[in-house]
């Protein structure tokens, strides 16, 4: 395919960026016919990634987003086996599939050596997504059913039983509540809570597969070395046919792009504080933990995330940062961590901050102080020399990533997250990717692309800020009051005035040593309800449609469909050149000669065995 081609069968070039700090470049390409979106992602790598994500909007706490995603690995139209397609994936050179529900998307993943293993998978996992089974049977084992003991389960039922009544649960769906607008589909919990699991259908959810996992409303970014045509191709030859026998042609009148155009873009609107408190079942009631959400900065506002990005890690990445030293790092602590998170949504973003084993006496009284703690980190101004030391170590990190995992960051900035990763200093390591996706919420035409790809860029232009554009940022995100007025300085953007009056909603989670016992005695009476209503015939039932249920996805996967599916040659795996040398020649071990005449050159006697290992890359690993 020609460089400068707009066209390629059935779709059309949206947009093309090559970087100039790393050897990658994007293509996207959306179908006429169909809508379907490919985001090719080419660079040198023997794994080919791929990352297929439908928009999953849902309005209630049914769990039709997170159950359908189980649903989907139990066989498709032409596969109608359980556990065909992560069997076909270990021919393909890959270690199986894996999927996740977030509330604004779901994604579907898969990496194989090379990319022959991968595209021919591609239709076969395509087939699973589009057109699953979805049986009465699979919903019995997989969702929910009633077992002999009159008790719910189900492989989605056990794990939100597992998770509804935790800290992190209970408080993240109180502030969902409190923080978005009623109407918004940002308060539902996509998992699902219990009591709706229980009275789910799956004609219910088969309904909700037909408007949300459509072709104009799925995008499949892959990420590695391939021609792009061949991409195209395979989904134009062998996708495309069973999408338009199927009538879709891309959307249909009247069809709202999720999130963009429904009522969850409606923006919170937090005039002033709020607080509110949830118990949680927990025998120990010492401690209890806090969530904080403000209105953040817009989509397109990246410079001001990356800053609070930054500032997040300069505040608590260490025992010598700000917050630490206020709070944990003293004979008392006020908490065992701090961290934020950033989560973007639909025009804007919400940031969060999160403190955790607070003592229970301090918790209606740590946010007035984690904001004093925050205007004395203003007042006394920021240390420039550590700011610039977490600049670098981020950017050297960033460029880590992407010659180690392209992917992982890229699949996050172009379909289900952001380039800004704000830190989680209780498990020191990088937060969950923020929700900034161009799928989800960028421009149709790919024109926020480019930004969104440009973060070496925003490292350099922050690496210029002075002390009072980063105060500046600072004193918007929490309502500094500082006294005399403090002067607004024009960074070459427009810094937003991202948080509504400055105002949080706050969540108290507070521990209940009576809760467990009173959620455990309102179970058992529910379930002694609910077997006396069944009764000893519709028991019976019950049990008798488990059983056949489990004897479907029993059935043995036919041999031929499995070997029919070619095992890929290990030719086709793309291995990135490196090339050897040793100090000592006599050792008999193959080595390079370009790279072994360069290494000799030093003519160092080293007392002990050295191999140096040489590739095309940005940094130097030791």
């Amino acid at each position: 395919m020609d460089s400068t081609t707009s066209q390629h069968g059935n779709f059309d070039l949206v947009k093309k960026v090559k970087l100039d700090y790393a050897p990658i470049e994007l293509q996207k390409w959306t179908s006429r016919k169909t809508g379907l979106s490919v985001v090719h992602l080419d660079c040198e790598s023997p794994l080919v990634k791929g990352y297929f994500v439908l928009r999953t909007e849902i309005f209630d706490d049914s769990g039709r987003p997170h159950t359908l995603e189980h649903l989907v690995f139990l066989g498709s139209e032409k596969y109608p086996y359980k556990g065909v397609l992560d069997n076909l994936a270990n021919r393909a050179f890959s270690n199986g599939t894996n999927a996740w529900t977030a509330n604004d998307h779901t994604a579907y993943t898969i990496a194989t050596a090379g990319d022959e293993g991968f595209l021919r998978l591609l239709p076969i996992y395509l087939d699973h997504i589009l057109y699953p089974t979805m049986t009465s049977n699979g919903f019995v084992t997989e969702v929910h059913h009633i077992n002999e003991k009159a008790e719910d389960a189900g492989v989605v039922y056990a794990e939100m039983q597992g998770r509804e009544q935790t800290p992190g649960d209970l408080m993240a769906l109180k502030m969902q509540r409190a923080f978005y607008p009623d109407g918004s589909a940002y308060r539902s919990e996509t998992g699902g809570l219990m009591e709706r699991l229980r009275v789910l259908t799956v004609e219910k959810i088969r309904e909700y597969h037909g408007e949300y996992y459509v072709p104009h409303n799925l995008c499949l970014l892959v990420v590695g070395r391939m021609p792009t045509s061949t991409l195209l191709d395979v989904l134009q030859n062998q996708v495309e046919p069973d999408i338009l026998k199927h009538g879709q042609v891309g959307p249909p009148e009247g069809w709202k792009r999720p999130f963009m155009e429904t009522p969850s873009l409606k923006k919170p609107q937090v005039s002033k504080p709020l607080t509110e408190v949830i118990e949680f079942p927990e025998k120990d009631e010492s401690q209890g933990e806090i969530a904080m959400s403000f209105v953040g900065p817009t989509y397109e506002d990246m410079i001001t995330r990356k800053a609070l990005d930054l500032l997040s890690t300069y505040l608590t990445d260490s025992p010598v940062s700000p917050l630490m030293k206020e709070f944990v790092e003293i004979p008392s602590p006020l908490c065992t961590y701090i961290y934020f998170a950033d989560n973007v949504r639909a025009g804007y973003s919400a940031t969060e901050v999160y403190l955790g084993g607070v003592p229970a006496e301090e918790l209606d009284g740590m946010h007035g102080k984690l904001i004093d703690a925050l205007k004395k980190v203003a007042k006394e101004g920021i240390d420039m020399e550590r700011m610039a030391t977490i600049i670098n170590r981020d950017k050297l990190r960033f460029l880590n990533t992407l010659e180690s995992n392209p992917g992982e960051f890229y699949s996050a900035t172009v379909i289900n997250g952001a380039s800004i990763q704000l830190r989680a200093q209780h498990h020191n390591s990088v937060a969950d990717p923020v929700r900034n996706a161009d799928f989800l919420y960028g421009d149709k035409d790919g024109k926020d692309i480019p930004q969104m790809m440009g973060e070496v860029d925003r490292y350099d232009e922050l690496t210029k800020w002075t002390n009072d554009q980063w105060v500046n940022v600072l004193s918007k995100y929490v309502e500094l009051s500082l006294g005399d007025p403090r002067p607004r300085i024009d960074v070459n953007i427009t810094i937003t005035r991202y948080i509504i009056d400055n105002s949080p909603v706050v969540v108290l989670g507070k521990p209940s040593a009576s809760l467990p016992e009173k959620l455990e005695s309102e179970e058992k009476s529910r379930i002694a309800a609910q077997k006396e209503a069944l009764g000893e015939e519709g028991l019976t039932k019950k049990v008798k449609e488990l059983e056949e249920a489990k004897q479907e996805h029993e059935r043995p996967i036919p041999s031929e469909m499995l070997t029919s599916f070619p095992v890929p040659p290990v030719s086709s795996i793309s291995w990135i050149p490196v090339k050897s040398a040793w100090n000592d020649p006599n050792k008999g071990l193959n080595s390079d000669k370009e790279l072994q005449t360069h290494v000799e050159k030093d003519n160092a006697d080293l007392p002990f065995f050295v191999g140096f290992n040489h590739a095309e890359v940005n940094l130097t690993l030791l």
